[in-house]
Parts: structure tokens; C-alpha cells; sequence
């Protein structure tokens, strides 16, 4: 979430371009700790996006999560959970109003386009790799 309000702070200021930064923040970062929160993060969206679109795919999804990835989404869930109030829903019901007032029109639902930002810079970098066979793709802690 850091990574995110520090793009925010150097003058990126739509929500899902906040995001993206912060996922590349995760894929270049040398900081084990600052990467794998930068990645659960970004997993989150992915998720919520999957579970819309393939929720029948979604519980076998979750099931091929390590269990410490598990645990650590179903504490971030509980930590937001508390904010659910009818404050914070009143809350996020301001803030939507004032990003589609601030030319995006999402609101709310533009941080989750993140998700397409991800997809086409994967694909970017598979047609790289594609064209030049000799180099590698990082994703996670794997190499493609």
C-alpha cells in the first residue's frame, strides 16, 4: 500500500497506475519483505478478478495458494473488514464520488484495473522473450 501512496506522491494519480507502480515495485525491489507485500497485493486484485469472472475456477485457485499466503490475505481481509462499517462504506462512497469527480470515471473500480496493466505487461514481456529467446521473464520468485 506504501508503494502505491508514494506513486500517488510523485504524481501518478489514477488509482490503477498507482497500482501497477507499486507491482513493479515488487518485481524489481532487492527487499524480500517490500516485494512479497507488493505481490499480495497485487494478488489480491487478481483474485477479486477471477472470482468475477470464473468463480466456478476460484476455490481451486485459493487451494494452490502456499497456506502462509493464505493466512497472510485472510489477515489483510480481516484488517479491512473492520473499516466495513456504515462509516466506511459512507466512507468509500465519498472517495468514489471524488475520483469520478477527478476524471475517473471507475471510481472505486479503478483500482482494480490494475489487473489489465498486469495482463498487458505480461504479454509484453512474453513476446519479448518470444523474440529473443535467450532471455527470461520474472514472475514472482519464478523465471519464465
Amino acid at each position: 500500500i506504501m508503494a502505491h501512496e508514494q506513486a500517488h506522491v510523485r504524481g501518478f494519480m489514477r488509482e490503477n497506475e498507482a497500482n501497477f507502480l507499486a507491482y513493479l515495485v515488487a518485481r524489481h525491489t532487492g527487499n524480500g519483505d517490500l516485494k512479497y507485500s507488493c505481490l499480495l497485493h497485487s494478488l489480491n486484485y487478481i483474485l477479486n478478478a477471477i472470482h468475477s469472472a470464473v468463480p466456478q475456477e476460484y476455490p481451486a485457485l485459493l487451494e494452490s495458494l502456499s497456506p502462509r499466503v493464505l493466512y497472510d490475505l485472510q489477515e489483510e481481509y480481516e484488517y479491512w473488514e473492520q473499516f466495513r462499517s456504515s462509516f466506511g462504506v459512507m466512507s468509500q462512497k465519498v472517495n468514489d464520488a471524488y475520483l469520478k469527480a477527478n476524471a475517473q470515471p471507475e471510481g472505486v473500480a479503478s483500482y482494480g484495473k490494475v489487473v489489465d496493466l498486469m495482463i498487458a505487461d505480461f504479454i509484453i514481456h512474453n513476446k519479448q522473450v518470444q523474440q529473443n529467446p535467450g532471455s527470461s521473464v520474472c514472475i514472482g520468485e519464478g523465471t519464465l
